[in-house]
């Protein structure tokens, strides 16, 4: 398309070009020396584009094989996704209750003043995780916070101390220090928070309850004058917040992660109708899941399918797989911590040439990612890092018929001073060695889009004729076809209809050589010598 626009841009742009020749030098071989009678002819363009110029340019979408045909590759990095952080994140939560009591009747405890009572109490508590089915041995914590508070019915001083053996510091390894906490009958509660930052969290199973965290709490009262009460009763409601996870480890369970995603197939998407008719075996998919979780993945598309808002059938399955095995794909999972893991999945189903035969627009995906497929035994690891990224390739051979595929754009246009211009005539010289033959609609309009103009006459000729070529199995072009398109003329009504536009839209209409099979190599090029005439109006001083 911007070879198009360059083109058009030169022609209508030449108008304004200040130099002069005879009329009689209307020829691409015979302009010389000017002359100032208002009129003037000038060559525009003389240009030979071989593909291998285009593919110089080009960073890995065009390739060529050993015999240099050309094929177009389509790669969609990212396609769908889903990290770790975002899938296993630790909710903020309270843990259940912690209750504690103790009696002084029996046996009777003797809290009168300068007396003292220590006892102590263990309690397990779960941790709410992301999914129900983890089962953790450890988590290595970024960032968070637990909040203690202490509730009491206490009338006399205490002091309670608090440990968490199987929350140590990640690079002491050392167990954290807790706050004491002092109780007295003005203040029967309190409450600590401790810093989880660079921590690891050690988690046990007791009494068949996963994930919990064990606490050790002692705890010394001193009498007073305060009657003694016959029982003494605490409770520590704990809670989490902010907890995020550097890595965890352990039986990190099954999540079912929404996969699902429309993704656009730019070189079809501003076709407006007509398409392509790849050959069998033309057309390659590349499925690339990147897995750096350390849990085997299971990616099943329910719907799989290509997309053409232009052309019928709108929707066209692409299976992976000979029918009727479904779209499904175990990914599988690196065995180091770090690492990435990529499953590969290569498909030349001739079904894929089918579906991309409606130059589709977009790639229509429903589909999920379930991790530990065969159940959650497994012993897994993951990092905040983890991701698992759905990549693929589409690897389209030029090796097809095109019939009648159109597409279309819109370009800013302002014609300034055209109006200088009494008239103006453009001559153009194609010799196409594609076997592609083309055709071209400019149309002016302002700008609400109201078409002022129209370049060429309808129906539209073609301004490439395509090259003559050979049959199978190469389909290569063997005469190059050479053709003067008819003069393009612009006369004053046609110079004044234009002379306010805004916006020209582009329509090109693409063909193959009798609408059969072809196959594009890199050898191809394209001449063209594009030349203007026009009149302006001069003014003498």
């Amino acid at each position: 398309m911007k070879k198009v626009q360059l083109l058009l841009f030169s022609i209508i742009g030449a108008c304004m070009i200040q130099s002069c020749i005879k009329p009689s030098d209307y020829d691409f071989n015979k302009m010389t020396s000017p002359v100032y009678n208002g009129e003037w002819a000038v060559p525009l363009v003389t240009s030979h584009i071989t593909l291998r110029d285009v593919l110089t340019n080009q960073n890995s979408a065009l390739q060529t094989d050993a015999q240099g045909l050309v094929s177009f590759v389509y790669s969609v990095k990212n396609m769908t996704s889903q990290t770790a952080d975002l899938l296993m994140k630790i909710p903020d939560q309270s843990l259940p209750v912690q209750n504690y009591s103790f009696q002084t009747t029996s046996p009777v405890i003797d809290l009168s003043t300068g007396k003292q009572y220590s006892t102590s109490f263990t309690s397990d508590v779960p941790l709410t995780l992301a999914n129900a089915t983890q089962k953790l041995d450890s988590i290595y914590i970024k960032s968070g916070t637990i909040r203690i508070p202490i509730n009491t019915n206490f009338n006399k001083s205490a002091t309670i101390t608090i440990q968490a053996p199987n929350i140590i510091n990640k690079t002491t390894r050392q167990k954290i220090v807790i706050p004491t906490i002092n109780i007295s009958q003005i203040a029967p509660n309190a409450v600590v928070n401790v810093d989880l930052t660079n921590c690891i969290l050690i988690l046990k199973t007791v009494t068949g309850v996963s994930n919990t965290i064990h606490f050790d709490l002692n705890m010394t009262m001193q009498g007073n004058t305060n009657p003694t009460l016959s029982n003494y009763t605490m409770n520590m409601p704990l809670g989490i917040t902010s907890l995020q996870f550097a890595s965890m480890y352990g039986n990190l369970g099954q999540f079912n992660s929404n996969l699902s995603q429309n993704v656009d197939i730019s070189v079809f998407k501003t076709n407006l109708g007509g398409g392509f008719q790849f050959a069998p075996g033309a057309i390659s998919l590349n499925v690339n899941i990147d897995n750096s979780f350390g849990i085997p993945v299971r990616f099943t598309a329910t719907t799989f399918n290509a997309h053409s808002d232009s052309n019928t059938p709108h929707d066209v399955p692409i299976n992976l797989f000979a029918s009727p095995t479904a779209n499904i794909i175990d990914a599988g999972a690196p065995t180091i911590f770090g690492q990435t893991k990529t499953t590969t999945t290569a498909s030349t189903n001739p079904n894929i040439s089918d579906a991309f035969n409606i130059s589709p627009n977009k790639i229509v995906l429903v589909a999920n990612a379930l991790t530990n497929p065969l159940g959650a035994g497994t012993l897994n690891f993951v990092s905040d890092k983890s991701a698992l990224n759905v990549n693929m390739d589409i690897v389209l051979k030029f090796f097809a018929s095109i019939n009648n595929f159109t597409f279309q754009d819109t370009l800013s246009f302002d014609l300034k001073d055209i109006d200088q211009l009494e008239s103006m005539a453009l001559r153009i010289n194609t010799t196409n060695g594609f076997p592609l033959g083309v055709k071209l609609q400019a149309y002016f309009t302002d700008q609400n889009y109201n078409v002022l103009d129209a370049m060429f006459t309808e129906p539209l000729s073609e301004i490439l004729k395509p090259a003559l070529l050979s049959g199978a199995p190469d389909y290569k072009t063997t005469t190059p076809t050479t053709y003067q398109f008819p003069d393009i003329v612009y006369d004053q009504t046609r110079i004044t209809k234009i002379k306010n536009s805004k916006k020209i839209i582009l329509k090109v209409i693409l063909n193959t050589t009798n609408n059969g099979l072809v196959k594009i190599y890199d050898s191809y090029y394209f001449d063209s010598k594009i030349a203007i005439r026009a009149k302006a109006k001069l003014q003498s001083k």
